[in-house]
């Protein structure tokens, strides 16, 4: 049949069986490529976090730390998910008088190892430690984070320097 369409003499019967192969070709590849993405790491990472996220707002803290859990199994390193299972423990922990708050305190201080640039740990990392009255811890841990605003600073100003130089 190909040969017939390359030398130019083909029906219009021809042209239907080609269309209709070739639709079915692309809507397979389309099907398999939906399915691949939605199986994917990434995918099944991004839709923890959003799960995550949406029960740490309905205060659902136990849920949303097993949830971050999950996201973590697949993606140890992510920041989101340690981050976001820090805050379950935290309000967890406010919540509950007996329950202390290491657990938020162990996983912001995992965040800020994977991220040092991570300022939202710092600050909520001294947050717990003010509130349970380790005001020196505190103020190291935002001493800390200054420091790392001031190297951010720095670091952005001479790549801003060096960009305009070259104009």
């Amino acid at each position: 049949m190909f040969e017939e369409i390359k030398k130019g003499r083909f029906s219009k019967k021809h042209l239907w069986i080609a269309l209709a192969v070739s639709t079915v070709a692309g809507s397979v590849l389309i099907t398999f490529g939906i399915i691949s993405y939605e199986n994917s790491i990434y995918h099944i990472v991004r839709e923890q976090l959003k799960i995550g996220t949406e029960q740490l707002e309905e205060k659902e803290f136990q849920k949303a730390i097993m949830t971050y859990e999950k996201a973590l199994s697949y993606d140890a390193d992510n920041t989101k998910a340690i981050v976001g299972m820090s805050q379950a423990y935290q309000r967890l922990a406010g919540m509950e008088a007996d329950t202390d708050f290491e657990m938020a305190v162990e996983d912001y201080q995992n965040a800020i190892i994977y991220n040092e640039n991570n300022t939202g740990a710092y600050r909520e990392l001294s947050e717990i430690y003010f509130s349970q009255g380790k005001y020196e811890l505190a103020y190291n841990t935002l001493k800390l984070l200054n420091q790392r605003y001031e190297k951010m600073l720095t670091s952005e100003f001479i790549k801003a320097s060096l960009s305009i130089s070259k104009y």
